[in-house]
């Protein structure tokens, strides 16, 4: 028997079995999958994960940054931006210190739509809920995710000042698998505003939630009454991730300008393809296994130790270890040519979409290298890289390389009290043995003022010693020292001046440490630990270039530095100085004289002040002393050459 529609009831039951299971299917299918049937198609939500931290509860940067966004250039029909807001002991904007909070931005600015109790954005919480709030809250076909805070390298991002705690790259990758973004539905374009964190640990993360990364390699800059959220004013809702990257990354620029005049600050942002990420950890592993890491330590370790190390301070030291990845291949190409020069290029065709970077061995991404850090911190590295997606080979290489710094088994000797030393005028020689040559990676000096008390003072520390071919240690002093100058009473004081790596030639950079003194608005004396860059001319004229913050914390990684400051801010400056006992009551060399400083202060009230480069005054006595460092980066001082 058959109906009207020419189907016999067998067949109908078998239809509408069919039916119920297709019905079932997507009734499921709705549930597990996200639902875009009800998004504006050509519309975007962009999510600002801001944590403030010191940056704005001491410098009032983040409130600057969200000043910079104006309501009336963003059409709110087919664009959203949502803020997260927390993490620091006091915001100076519309924000509630005491709460968590999202805020949807309107034509009158930011207005509260979620609350939550105050809350440790170092953990991942914080950043699934916003994300899952913002999906549901914001119907639209294309979102985006900004991390505004510091940055930690290879570690991860986001520290919560209220809590010291950091959001690792584990917990970042957790709160995206409970989020609604996937390799179905991917983000358009996470932005890190923070600081160095364009490695590719960090895109081996965050691959599998968005098509593009936006990062620097290098620590960031901001500064208050300047912005760059502000390229939200110009984003268009059609812009792919790559369009959205080059807008935010050209009002970075601009901010850059505005700040760094003298253009002496490493700045780098890239933009990266997540979508060629795996292939390139596939081709990395392939790489470093052909790499014998104890048979070639002293080779590598020579090439690491001369590479440019991003957040790198005065005193040559990154707890952050990160070196430019196409670099670092291309300084290693002897021990696989071909695969080398496979990943160089597809890292400029595939990799990285764009680059810009105002030094030469920024490529756009880096990666993690142990070598100078504190050892506490390396073990944090080490350990990280076990809960996160990066190459096994090379992870194993830089096991095997921290191991190679760690063990006893290399026994170098460097006892250099006794090595030949010559001098001609400024110009100092330090004669290696065979065995040193072998074991050397690199080399820097001190130049020390001995003191009335028998103490000495250091004065200046150079980077440009070099090893020549028959084994000398070189360098020259000529015009290296710095004073400063008291214009009101005509007063003046030497003080040390660290060598800063320089890719000019028409300028020496320095940087100089010191301490800045002022009130908050309740009167209350503030002192801040900084450093003063300075730049030198070929005319010896002495620019005042820019005052970075430093962390008064040490091995404080959620405490991150480089918030660019104002000297015009603060009532006076502490130039601060060491002096050392050097020598024992008999007058001989001791080697462990680094642990008797005792520091003095010299102050300068008010801003009437200048530098001048000076030379060595022949009424004092000035010393000379090498810093060598052997390839399991240890250093060796040598005893004291008299210049005379």
């Amino acid at each position: 028997m058959k109906d009207r529609k020419g189907l016999s009831n067998g067949q109908k039951a078998v239809i509408i079995s069919m039916l119920s299971v297709v019905a079932l299917l997507l009734i499921v299918a709705a549930v597990l999958l996200p639902y875009n049937g009800s998004r504006k198609a050509n519309s975007r939500t962009v999510m600002i994960f801001m944590a403030g931290t010191n940056l704005e509860s001491n410098n009032m940067i983040a409130s600057s940054d969200l000043n910079s966004i104006v309501p009336s250039s963003i059409n709110f029909d087919d664009t959203k931006v949502l803020l997260y807001t927390g993490g620091t002991k006091r915001w100076h904007n519309f924000v509630n210190s005491e709460e968590d909070a999202i805020y949807e931005l309107t034509k009158d600015g930011f207005k509260k739509v979620k609350v939550y109790n105050k809350s440790n954005l170092g953990i991942d919480n914080a950043l699934s809920n916003f994300l899952n709030y913002s999906y549901k809250y914001s119907k639209t076909d294309k979102y985006d995710l900004i991390f505004w805070n510091h940055g930690l390298g290879a570690i991860g991002s986001i520290s919560d000042e209220n809590t010291n705690d950091y959001l690792d790259l584990s917990e970042i990758s957790s709160a995206f698998k409970r989020s609604p973004f996937n390799e179905k539905n991917k983000l358009e374009a996470i932005v890190f505003r923070t600081c160095l964190n364009a490695t590719i640990e960090v895109a081996g993360t965050v691959y599998p939630y968005a098509d593009y990364m936006i990062a620097s390699e290098e620590v960031t800059i901001g500064k208050t009454g300047h912005g760059v959220l502000n390229f939200l004013n110009d984003v268009k809702p059609r812009y792919d991730g790559k369009e959205f990257g080059k807008t935010f990354i050209s009002a970075y620029q601009k901010q850059v300008k505005e700040i760094d005049l003298y253009g002496s600050v490493d700045s780098t942002y890239s933009i990266i393809d997540l979508s060629k990420v795996p292939e390139l950890i596939t081709m990395l592993d392939n790489f470093f296994s052909k790499i014998d890491v104890r048979t070639n330590y002293n080779d590598i370790s020579r090439i690491r130790s001369n590479m440019h190390q991003y957040g790198e301070t005065s005193s040559n030291v990154s707890d952050y270890d990160t070196v430019d990845l196409y670099e670092l291949i291309d300084k290693m190409k002897n021990y696989n040519k071909t695969e080398a020069l496979n990943i160089e290029n597809y890292l400029k065709k595939n990799v990285i979409l764009y680059n810009w970077s105002t030094n030469y061995h920024s490529n756009g991404l880096s990666i993690y290298f142990p070598f100078s850090g504190n050892e506490s911190v390396k073990k944090i590295h080490l350990s990280l890289y076990n809960r996160i997606n990066v190459s096994n080979n090379y992870k194993k290489f830089i096991t095997d390389f921290y191991n190679g710094q760690t063990t006893t088994s290399y026994n170098f000797s460097f006892d250099l009290s006794n090595s030949e030393v010559s001098k001609k005028g400024t110009e100092f020689k330090l004669k290696l043995t065979d065995d040193q040559v072998k074991n050397f990676s690199k080399a820097s000096y001190i130049i020390f003022r001995k003191e009335e008390d028998g103490q000495f003072m250091p004065l200046y520390a150079g980077r440009d010693a070099t090893l020549d071919k028959d084994g000398y240690v070189t360098t020259n002093i000529t015009n290296n020292i710095i004073k400063v100058v008291d214009d009101e009473d005509h007063s003046s004081s030497l003080f040390t001046v660290y060598q800063v790596e320089s890719n000019s030639k028409k300028y020496k950079e320095y940087t100089v440490p010191v301490l800045l003194n002022r009130k908050n608005k309740d009167g209350f004396p503030i002192v801040e630990n900084a450093n003063v860059h300075l730049k030198v001319d070929k005319k010896n004229k002495v620019h005042v270039d820019e005052v970075y913050l430093v962390s008064n914390e040490k091995d404080n990684l959620a405490k991150a530095s480089g918030t660019l400051v104002d000297l015009k801010d603060y009532s006076s400056i502490d130039f601060s100085n060491f002096r050392y006992k050097i020598l024992d009551e008999n007058g001989n060399y001791t080697t462990d004289w680094g642990r008797t400083g005792v520091i003095y202060m010299w102050e300068v009230t008010g801003h009437n002040y200048h530098f001048e480069v000076t030379s060595l005054e022949k009424s004092d006595d000035y010393y000379c002393v090498f810093v060598i460092r052997d390839v399991q980066n240890k250093a060796y001082y040598s005893n004291l050459i008299s210049i005379e």
